[in-house]
């Protein structure tokens, strides 16, 4: 290959990867119960035309992956403006515990498919398929922006959301604000209390309160501490790459 076209396709390469790179932002979390590392969450947000894509794992680590395994990762993609999800995508893996979801919305349905599997095997027990009224509910992923995005104009509120195969619901109020320091430094945050009423199967049933702490600038959470049926626990961020201000500028300009 000519020299000249190595450098322009080397070139065109670079600037495709920093597009791209500008269009997503992946923030990840180390959860602790009392002093001890138990377990890693990490979300990645990307933006492909007018569709925003979420997908995220967490995942027991030390401690927790010996005390009870767990491994749940997904994938949601909805319309970038209105946050109208069109697709979500979770896999449950919890000890014994094994389900795969798949929803599909469209027209304010969705088509639910939930696949269980028999314990500690790879043999389907049992499949559900429904299609249902939606309205406005959106998947727990987008939920998780959608409250971001609202905050800094609505101090309190509700986010409807359908998971295994139901609506339900967040309750979000705005507690005050505080500087947080990690570490990769200091933030200033909304202290934003959550009201997860969630009905599910699996380990990490939400229960009680949950607190976020949300960096004001990149509208992301810096600290959360969460209560499931297993226990409560706080995490902290510990990783924070592409786009940091995916959320805050222009580009991601949510109406």
């Amino acid at each position: 290959m000519d020299t000249r076209v190595a450098k322009y396709v080397l070139l065109a390469l670079l600037l495709l990867s920093q597009a791209s790179f500008s269009q997503q932002l992946k923030v990840c979390y180390r959860i602790y119960y009392l002093f001890f590392p138990v377990a890693d969450n990490c979300t990645e947000y990307k933006v492909d035309g007018n569709e925003l894509i979420i997908e995220a794992f967490a995942k027991t680590v030390v401690l927790g992956k010996l005390v009870k395994p767990i491994h749940n990762w997904g994938v949601a993609i909805s319309e970038l403006d209105t946050l109208k999800p069109k697709k979500f995508l979770f896999y449950q893996r919890e000890g014994s515990f094994k389900r795969d979801h798949t929803y599909d919305f469209y027209d304010g349905l969705v088509k639910v498919r939930i696949t269980k599997y028999k314990k500690n095997s790879d043999k389907v027990e049992k499949v559900v398929e429904r299609l249902l009224k939606v309205g406005e509910s959106v998947d727990p992923f987008t939920a998780s922006v959608a409250i971001y995005r609202s905050i800094p104009t609505k101090k309190e509120g509700k986010v409807e959301i359908f998971y295994d195969g139901r609506k339900q619901s967040v309750d979000y109020r705005l507690a005050g604000e505080e500087k947080i320091d990690t570490d990769l430094g200091s933030f200033n945050t909304w202290k934003v209390e959550l009201s997860p009423k969630i009905a599910t199967k699996g380990l990490l049933r939400p229960r009680g309160k949950w607190i976020l702490w949300i960096d004001r600038e990149r509208k992301v959470p810096v600290k959360l501490k969460v209560s499931f049926v297993i226990g409560t626990a706080v995490g902290e961020i510990y990783k924070l790459e592409g786009n940091e201000h995916l959320f805050s500028n222009s580009l991601v300009n949510l109406k």
